[in-house]
């Protein structure tokens, strides 16, 4: 574990936790939360009783969405020993500013109210499992026992605006061009809006789909979207990272591209990370 006074010093102010009854009398605290300025607070007042991890990521590093995803399946297969704390350095900034986060990724654990470094930079999933053990005995000894549900909180359901009802019937209606409309402008309007750029990216495969329905699957780019489209992403990528390789400057920007917004659209993270690697590899 870092050293306090060496790494993340963090001057909470007046988030500092209150004394309160014991988080465990509390109704159903989560195996994973999201940590926000608003939650702060009670997430302090929650360590007191419950082991709390906050593990810092960015959208733009995938080092830290890394670290943060095995954190999530550490805290399942550990049965709520200890809840994880997942703070966006995008739009949680007054709480990265509290923990003084520079980079990430970076992990804190609170303890009895107190927030405590853990490490800064990429740690391979068995060091953290390591870590996680050794933390909870930590706690244990401070007499912070209490648990976590041991099963992920759904989400709750989002109410659905009159811009994604309108969105939603473009869509229904395979009125692409008019559903592209939407989401840019919605996209403009809520910038941070992850789910939004990921539909905005699946609408925009459609369209080169229909417009690519006659081209050869010679041309890299129709092939690679045929394969995005039937949802063999590491064919898609693998297509791409090929052609980058064959091409130099500005005559494989368009590979590259393409790859870029095909992440945007797929689920198989390990494929990506994979493909994110390659395309460093070949550009540097």
């Amino acid at each position: 574990m870092a050293n306090p006074s060496t790494y993340g010093a963090v001057d909470l102010g007046s988030q500092k936790a209150q004394e309160t009854a014991p988080a465990a009398e509390q109704a159903g605290p989560a195996l994973v939360v999201e940590l926000t300025e608003q939650n702060l607070q009670q997430e302090l007042q929650l360590s007191q009783n419950v082991l709390v991890v906050v593990s810092f990521w960015a959208d733009w590093s995938d080092a830290s969405k890394q670290v943060t995803s095995d954190l999530e399946q550490i805290a399942g297969q550990m049965g709520g020993q200890f809840q994880l704390a997942k703070a966006s350095t995008d739009t949680a900034k007054q709480v990265t500013a509290a923990f003084r986060v520079q980079s990430v990724p970076a992990v804190f654990a609170l303890l009895g109210g107190r927030p405590m470094p853990l490490f800064q930079g990429p740690q391979p999933k068995e060091q953290l499992e390591q870590l996680l053990n050794q933390l909870v005995q930590a706690a244990q000894q401070q007499g912070i026992t209490g648990r976590v549900s041991a099963t992920a909180a759904q989400p709750a359901e989002k109410p659905v605006s009159e811009a994604q009802r309108l969105i939603d019937a473009a869509l229904a209606e395979e009125d692409y061009a008019r559903a592209e409309e939407l989401l840019q402008k919605e996209v403009t309007n809520h910038p941070a809006d992850k789910e939004l750029k990921v539909q905005l990216a699946g609408v925009q495969l459609q369209m080169r789909l229909r417009q690519e329905e006659n081209q050869s699957e010679d041309d890299p780019l129709v092939l690679a979207d045929r394969f995005a489209g039937v949802g063999n992403e590491k064919a898609a990528f693998d297509v791409l990272l090929e052609a980058m390789r064959n091409h130099t400057g500005q005559e494989r920007e368009p590979y590259r591209q393409r790859l870029v917004e095909l992440f945007k659209v797929a689920s198989d993270s390990a494929a990506v990370n994979e493909a994110r690697r390659q395309m460093s590899a070949i550009l540097f």
